[in-house]
């Protein structure tokens, strides 16, 4: 099966398959998994490489919190 059929059978995007059957073949898996793999460690294993990429933003992030009280119901339907 291709990885544009799975795709489109899932739901998800081409590279998405791609991306996840690299991983696959990198962690040294193949079908059938073996019966003692937990989620846990199938995850641990696809993703050992994988990390948040650091790096700069060109705006600041907002204050949330105070967005938040912004935007409550009661704030946000009073007329002006």
């Amino acid at each position: 099966m291709s990885a544009r059929e799975i795709g489109r059978t899932l739901g998800v995007a081409r590279s998405t398959i791609q991306d996840n059957l690299k991983r696959a073949s990198t962690a040294g898996l193949a079908w059938p998994l073996a019966g003692d793999l937990t989620d846990a460690v199938l995850e641990q294993r696809l993703f050992a490489h994988a990390g948040v990429r650091r790096g700069f933003r060109r705006r600041r992030e907002p204050d949330w919190a105070s967005l938040a009280c912004e935007l409550k119901v009661s704030v946000a339907l009073r007329p002006f």
